[in-house]
């Protein structure tokens, strides 16, 4: 028996690694047998084909060295970009193709997550993490995910809570303004003695406090001053380092004379 088309000459047929090119089932060869016997000949022919290749599994990479994709950002926000690895049937691992289209991929949320082409060909994609500004929030994740010819990847990706903290204060000064004294009501004693009491009364003191404002400093680096006391302002009674005196006289009697004073005290 003889073979034509086959590898070797036993009739075996082969076939290099379909490597990362995928294709359905391939025709690798078409051989025919040829039998001889007793001075007669005869001839089979069949088709030699290859299994299909295609996609088992594929991963999420980061695009520059395909080494682990970034899954956190700061609050701050930051970007990174993110392309695929794809292992085939035939046991070639590791393959990024041009021939992904944007459309395969998806970002889950858009609450400060956004994706966009990476190039011409679309097959790497560009995630941009927005600042969370002055935004206070707890950590918030999303999805980036691929879904191409049957296989399909995803990872989350998360930034962190946006606290804050008061980083510096200004303003609460109080200003006093001058004293207004009390009324004085002097007292007279008859000219025939006994006795009288003079009063001071409570004085007032007008003052004023400025605003206060605190600054924050959150975690995404942002600042921000807030009022966190209003401007004040009011009136204090001063009361008097004396606020009476009282005093005896006698009788004047026979003496004429004009009013005079008996006592006096100063006032603060």
């Amino acid at each position: 028996m003889t073979y034509s088309g086959a590898t070797s000459s036993n009739g075996s047929v082969t076939a290099d690694s379909k490597g990362s090119t995928i294709s359905g089932v391939t025709d690798v060869a078409t051989v025919t047998a040829k039998v001889s016997l007793n001075g007669k000949e005869g001839t089979a022919t069949y088709t030699v084909q290859q299994a299909e290749n295609k996609y088992i599994s594929v991963e999420i990479r980061h695009i520059n060295d395909h080494s682990s994709p970034r899954l956190s950002y700061e609050a701050k926000g930051g970007s990174d970009a993110y392309t695929a690895l794809f292992t085939a049937t035939s046991g070639t691992s590791g393959i990024e193709t041009t021939l992904v289209p944007y459309s395969a991929w998806s970002i889950s949320s858009t609450d400060g997550f956004t994706m966009s082409p990476g190039s011409t060909a679309n097959y790497w994609v560009n995630v941009n993490v927005a600042s969370r500004g002055t935004t206070l929030g707890d950590v918030r994740t999303s999805i980036l995910k691929i879904i191409y010819q049957g296989v399909s990847a995803q990872i989350t990706l998360t930034q962190e809570a946006n606290t804050r903290e008061a980083t510096s204060t200004t303003g609460g000064t109080v200003t006093y303004s001058g004293i207004t004294a009390g009324t004085i009501t002097n007292a007279t004693i008859p000219a025939k003695g006994g006795s009288a009491t003079a009063t001071a009364g409570v004085g007032k003191q007008p003052w004023s406090k400025s605003q206060v404002t605190t600054t924050y400093t959150y975690t995404s680096g942002a600042t921000k001053d807030e009022v966190t006391s209003s401007a004040t302002s009011g009136t204090n009674n001063v009361n008097p380092s004396i606020s009476s005196i009282n005093a005896t006289a006698s009788s004047k009697g026979t003496v004429v004379s004009n009013q005079t004073v008996v006592k006096s005290q100063a006032v603060t």
